[in-house]
C-alpha cells in the first residue's frame, strides 16, 4: 500500500461536546474497518458527514480529519489506488474518470459532455457523460450513455490509415450509468462515489486493453457530429448516415491514444480476442499437448517421438510445459 493517509478519530471530549450540537457516526476509523470489511461506500461518505462538522465547530475549520478519511475511502478497499490496469497504456483511474464525469465546466451546459473510449478484449463502448437537463434544479444529477459494439481488427486497421475508407460499426447495445446525490453537503463526492461504483461494475470480468482518454465538447469530436448521435444514445440505432456517423466518431476517439502521456500506437493494439485466446492457450495449451504427445507414443513412433519430446522442452515457453514433458 502506498500514500495511505492516516485516519485518526476526534477525542473524547471532542465528541461529547459536538454530540449537543447533533447526530455522530462512528469514529473514521471504524468507519475505515467497515470500508474494508465491504460496506457501502456511498453510505460511509453520508455517515461521515458529522466529521466534517466537527471540524468546522471545533477544529476552527480545520479539516484534516476529514479528508484524510475521505482519501482514504477513495482508495481501494485494501488500501491500493482505485483504478484498472490496462493491457496498453496508462490505467484507468476511477476516480479521475467520476470527477471527469461531473465537471461543471461542461455540466452547467445544457448540452456539455464529455465522451471517453473503452476498448475490451473483443468489445468497446463509446460514453457520454452529461449533465441531463442543464437546469439548476438538476444539478445534481448525472447521465452517462454507453454504446457497445464488437471491436473489428479492420476497422482498426483503416484507423491507422488517413487515406483508408471508413469502415461502418454496428451498435448491439446501449446502457446508461446515472447517479443523483440529495442537496446536502458532499453533493459532489457523492456523484463520484457513484460513478466509481458504476465504472466497477461495468469493468468487472473485462480485460481492458486500452482506453482513449477524456474529450468535451467540440475538443476532439465536432459538436456538429454528436448531434445526429442523440438517438444512438438513447438506444435508437436505425439510419445508414448515424452509422457512418458514429464509426467516424469512433474513430477520432481512437486517433486520441497517441497523443495521451503514455502514448498507444494504434498498430500494438492486439487483435479482437486475442487476449482471450492466450489466455485459453495458457489454461488448456499443456493439456492439449500432453494429450497429443501420448498419442504419438501409443502409435508407437519410438525414436522419433523421444526427439519430439526433447525438442519440445526446449521450445516450450513456460514451466508447465516442461513439467509436462518430464513426466513423458
Amino acid at each position: 500500500m502506498q500514500n495511505v493517509p492516516a485516519v485518526f478519530d476526534p477525542t473524547d471530549e471532542e465528541r461529547a461536546a459536538y454530540g449537543k450540537y447533533g447526530w455522530l457516526g462512528r469514529n473514521p476509523t471504524e468507519l475505515v474497518r467497515a470500508y474494508e470489511a465491504g460496506e457501502d461506500r456511498t453510505e460511509l461518505l453520508r455517515e461521515m458527514d458529522y466529521v466534517n462538522s466537527l471540524c468546522t465547530q471545533l477544529r476552527g475549520r480545520d479539516y484534516t480529519m476529514a479528508n484524510s478519511l475521505e482519501r482514504r475511502l477513495f482508495l481501494s478497499r485494501t488500501g491500493g489506488p482505485l483504478e484498472v490496469k490496462a493491457y496498453l497504456g496508462c490505467a484507468l483511474r476511477l476516480g479521475v474518470a467520476a470527477q471527469m464525469f461531473i465537471d461543471h465546466e461542461f455540466g452547467e451546459e445544457e448540452d456539455g459532455y464529455a465522451l471517453v473510449l473503452l476498448l475490451f478484449d473483443e468489445e468497446a463502448v463509446l460514453i457520454r457523460a452529461h449533465h441531463d437537463l442543464g437546469m439548476p434544479e438538476d444539478r445534481h444529477h448525472r447521465s452517462a450513455d454507453l454504446i457497445f459494439f464488437p471491436r473489428s481488427e479492420e476497422f482498426e486497421l483503416n484507423t491507422q490509415d488517413v487515406h483508408a475508407s471508413l469502415t461502418p460499426l454496428e451498435p448491439t447495445r446501449r446502457a446508461t450509468m446515472q447517479v443523483f446525490a440529495e442537496d446536502y453537503g458532499g453533493v459532489v463526492r457523492l456523484m463520484e462515489s457513484k460513478y466509481c461504483d458504476e465504472l466497477e461494475h461495468l469493468l468487472e470480468g473485462r480485460r481492458l486493453v486500452a482506453w482513449s482518454g477524456f474529450a468535451f465538447k467540440d475538443e476532439i469530436v465536432p459538436h456538429d457530429e454528436i448531434v445526429p448521435l442523440l438517438p444512438y444514445f438513447q438506444g435508437n440505432f436505425e439510419g445508414e448516415a448515424a452509422r457512418l456517423t458514429f464509426a467516424k466518431v469512433v474513430q477520432r476517439m481512437y486517433r486520441m491514444m497517441p497523443a495521451e502521456d503514455s502514448a498507444i500506437e494504434l498498430a500494438d493494439l492486439p487483435p479482437p480476442g486475442a487476449l482471450r485466446r492466450i489466455r485459453n492457450w495458457q489454461v488448456r495449451g499443456p493439456h492439449v499437448v500432453l494429450r497429443s504427445l501420448l498419442e504419438k507414443r501409443r502409435a508407437g513412433l519410438g525414436r522419433g517421438a523421444l526427439l519430439t519430446f526433447y525438442y519440445l522442452h526446449g521450445k516450450m515457453p513456460t514451466a508447465m510445459f516442461r513439467v509436462i514433458l518430464s513426466f513423458l
